[in-house]
């Protein structure tokens, strides 16, 4: 995992640079989020001063949106349009990155995985903004 100011999100792949999006990505886990906001539950929890986003292997974070209401909503982020599908659930790699108990503090707050609908830049600091559903689904 790397931290990188802006990256490409390509359709139906992912985001440029990353394993996943090496081939075409049919699954629903082509781009992670977490709210910045379980982050800090998370530190919380485990009784940690900082976690770098980079620990828990999520490719976006975001703030100040409640990523629990967008599930199956499509967000925009930067020029990108996201769906998000299924929870992240945390895996026992989280034992061996933040210590012991981590993987029960991530229960709850661990993210979301989501597909690329639309690609586009996206930088860090862009707004994300709720997209109405295509009018065939309303």
């Amino acid at each position: 995992m790397q931290r990188v100011m802006a990256v490409q999100a390509l359709q139906g792949a992912g985001l440029a640079g990353d394993h996943k999006s090496a081939k075409r990505n049919a699954s629903g886990r082509q781009v992670t989020l977490i709210n910045h906001e379980d982050m800090q539950a998370v530190q919380s929890l485990m009784g940690m001063a900082h976690i770098d986003p980079q620990q828990l292997r999520r490719n976006i974070v975001i703030s100040g949106v409640n990523l629990y209401a967008m599930r199956y909503q499509r967000l925009q982020v930067g020029e990108a349009v996201l769906e998000i599908r299924a929870h992240c659930h945390p895996c026992a790699r989280m034992e061996q990155t933040l210590g012991d108990g981590a993987v029960l503090a991530l229960y709850g707050h661990a993210g979301f995985c989501a597909v690329v609908e639309q690609g586009g830049l996206i930088r860090a600091g862009d707004p994300v903004t709720r997209l109405e559903p295509p009018a065939a689904m309303r």
